[in-house]
């Protein structure tokens, strides 16, 4: 069978006649369904260039548009495999058949019969030349399509997250208006804040708007610029030279100066009106003409709390994005996008739902329905386990796996790690955290921080920027200010201030700012910690880097519990050397999290688990992933059985493809989604519903 968005289809099928839900489930697991459209991403993803078009080796654009697209098309499909530009030309029907109905066949407009036609043999065309190979005067060389083995477990995985968005999220009016309020009133206060500092005007015709040449100027001081710019002397802006009259010979009025910018003197070394000699910082981002960067990673990399507040500007961003986007649930459901597949083989949304902050409120509006709970089950440490079970394949050894086994507890990796740095034994860190010892808690944050962030092959410097993101926690000063993220040099060695000198060069290459002490710190005490105490993953990284000098090629493994064998479940191309680190863990997380999500989807609409039992999920839903973890909404006068069902699901399939390390996934259920939510039990031992704490005045 041959589709291109095949989840669309069936979901449709399955809506008019509910009785073809087990034959469709039965024909995606059997592998009959070839979708073209996860065929050309699988490729894609192989060669390296997921959302590129590899004749241009730029965005993928829709061949009669030109818009750009972030996702393959029929109409793209077609472009890329055949040649050819027509796929949609009779489409003018397309989104109108409605008013069709009821009208013979033989009556409808000529493009109105056509268009189905054309829809059926495009994409079977598309699929044979993807099966042939691409050999249509296109690129002779190329052979058939690539990763089509991961065929049926992506086509499933599709159509659960379609049906999840067909069932789609909710959200509550009265607390969407509560934080509207509490919003505004923090935002003005930023506004006060950042207009102080001069990067918000503060009257005039352009009163609340961004200074774009004070906030260039800060954040090319943030990453080192210095000295004066040579052809505006350090103004900012240059002279304009009078004009001189025709008639007299004499000089007119000269003309207002002009911005020493990129746009006012092209193919000259401006500074962008900062006054600077931007050449003295080569880590400053940089526009496509030259000008200074102002976007958010530019901000939030910067190296300066203020600047990376103005970024994150969190309470901007609820306003402008997170507000609108779930007001939309009030009415009606809100039916996320979800894209089955990015190069790590992950889910993605286009919705700004994976972008949620933990903390502000916005994530709390979304509400389970009437007599509804949502069930949150997470991984614990899921990465690590995926990371050590790569290991103990490629090396035969793990002491990653040896301390989760042995601990029953994924998460105990944090603990140990901080117990060598700190110098004291597992079971006394564990007391000492339990106890609420501050240095002990630092020390087991900055563990977390090592265990998550080095396997993935970052350098000092990368690691110090990615541990102060917000997600990462918090550091307080000793006189109570409070950095975002984790900051080395106040955890572990009790500076007053993170940050106090920065550096923009490490090891001979240019860096973003970062505090010279934590970069010390993490390249003199965490990162030799960490290499000694897995030594697994210095081989995973000599291994990654041949990978990646050899061709860019990356197996993402995966245990066949069939055959008993590891298999690679498909190849990823292109990879840098971070890229391919962190690929071979995340990719098999992906793949345990699909499994599972598809496991809890089909109990869901089938009723019944894979060996005909009755499941305690008929009848529940589940519209979203976040990440890892599926999220359910699930009817709460059973939610103490299917929760808990939820967490077998998922447990098992982490046995399933990752089969030699322990798997641990708790379930909890509450009213809303909250990252505060955490399994609660009663008396007898019964999941019961997590609530907020009660606040404090």
């Amino acid at each position: 069978m041959v589709v291109a968005n095949g989840a669309f289809d069936f979901a449709c099928l399955a809506a008019e006649d509910e009785s073809m839900f087990p034959l469709i489930f039965k024909a995606i697991r059997e592998g009959r369904v070839y979708d073209v459209l996860i065929a050309q991403s699988l490729d894609a993803i192989e060669g390296g260039y997921l959302g590129i078009d590899p004749r241009t080796g730029k965005a993928l654009r829709d061949p009669e548009t030109n818009d750009v697209k972030s996702r393959y098309s029929l109409a793209i499909c077609c472009d890329l495999v055949l040649g050819r530009v027509d796929a949609k030309r009779n489409d003018v029907w397309r989104v109108s058949y409605a008013l069709l109905d009821g009208i013979p066949e033989e009556r409808w407009p000529a493009e109105a019969r056509q268009y189905p036609v054309d829809d059926a043999v495009n994409t079977l065309e598309v699929a044979l030349g993807q099966l042939e190979g691409w050999d249509r005067g296109l690129d002779p060389e190329r052979g058939p399509a690539r990763n089509l083995d991961n065929m049926a477990a992506q086509v499933e995985a599709a159509f659960a997250l379609h049906l999840g968005a067909a069932w789609g999220i909710r959200t509550d009016g009265e607390r969407i208006a509560a934080l509207s309020v509490e919003v505004d009133a923090k935002h003005a206060e930023a506004v006060k804040r950042y207009t102080k500092m001069g990067w918000i005007r503060p009257d005039g015709p352009k009163v609340g708007s961004e200074d774009q040449a004070a906030v260039k100027r800060a954040i090319a001081l943030a990453y080192g610029a210095s000295g004066t710019c040579r052809k505006c002397r350090g103004a900012g802006k240059v002279e304009r030279a009078p004009k001189v009259s025709e008639k007299t010979g004499k000089p007119l009025k000269a003309g207002a100066p002009r911005i020493c910018s990129p746009r006012n003197f092209e193919d000259e070394e401006t500074c962008d009106g900062t006054g600077l000699d931007l050449s003295t910082a080569p880590m400053l981002p940089r526009a496509d003409k030259g000008g200074v960067k102002t976007d958010r990673d530019a901000l939030m990399e910067s190296g300066d709390d203020d600047l990376h507040d103005f970024g994150a500007d969190e309470f901007e961003k609820i306003r402008t994005t997170y507000l609108p986007f779930l007001r939309k649930g009030i009415d009606g459901p809100i039916n996320l996008r979800p894209n089955v597949l990015v190069a790590t083989g992950r889910v993605s949304y286009s919705d700004p739902i994976h972008q949620f902050p933990r903390k502000g409120g916005a994530r709390e509006c979304i509400i389970a329905r009437p007599g509804t709970v949502f069930a949150s089950v997470d991984y614990a440490a899921g990465e690590l386990c995926t990371l050590a079970q790569v290991c103990l394949w490629l090396f035969g050894k793990s002491k990653m796996a040896k301390i989760i086994n042995a601990s029953k507890d994924p998460g105990a990796l944090h603990t140990w790690l901080a117990a060598r740095m700190l110098g004291v034994t597992f079971e006394e860190m564990k007391a000492r955290v339990k106890a609420g010892d501050v240095l002990a808690k630092n020390y087991r944050s900055v563990g977390k921080s090592c265990d998550f962030g080095l396997g993935g092959g970052m350098g000092s410097p990368k690691f110090v920027m990615t541990s102060r993101k917000k997600n990462a926690g918090e550091t307080v000063c000793s006189d109570g200010y409070v950095h975002a993220g984790l900051r080395f040099c106040v955890l572990l060695d009790g500076a007053s201030r993170c940050g106090t000198k920065k550096i923009t060069e490490w090891k001979g290459r240019a860096c973003a700012p970062v505090c010279k002490t934590c970069t010390e710190i993490t390249e003199e005490r965490l990162r030799p910690e960490f290499f000694s105490a897995y030594e697994e993953v210095k081989e995973y990284h000599e291994w990654v880097a041949e990978k990646v000098d050899d061709d860019g090629r990356m197996p993402c493994f995966v245990w066949n519990p069939e055959t008993g064998k590891v298999e690679v479940a498909r190849w990823r191309g292109g990879c840098s050397f971070t890229d391919g680190a962190n690929n071979a863990f995340q990719a098999l997380m992906s793949d345990i999290t699909k499994r599972a999500y598809c496991t809890m989807t089909r109990e869901a609409y089938l009723g019944v688990k894979d060996d005909g039992s009755p499941s305690p999920l008929a009848g529940s839903r589940f519209p979203v992933v976040v990440h890892d973890e599926p999220v359910g909404e699930l009817a709460w006068a059973t939610a103490h059985l299917s929760a808990p069902r939820m967490s077998e699901i998922m447990v098992q399939s982490g046995y399933d493809l990752a089969p030699d390390v322990f798997w641990k996934a708790e379930p909890a259920i509450s009213q809303m989604m909250t990252k505060d939510v955490e399994p609660v039990y009663d008396e007898s031992g019964k999941l019961v519903l997590w609530t907020p704490k009660a606040r404090v005045a």
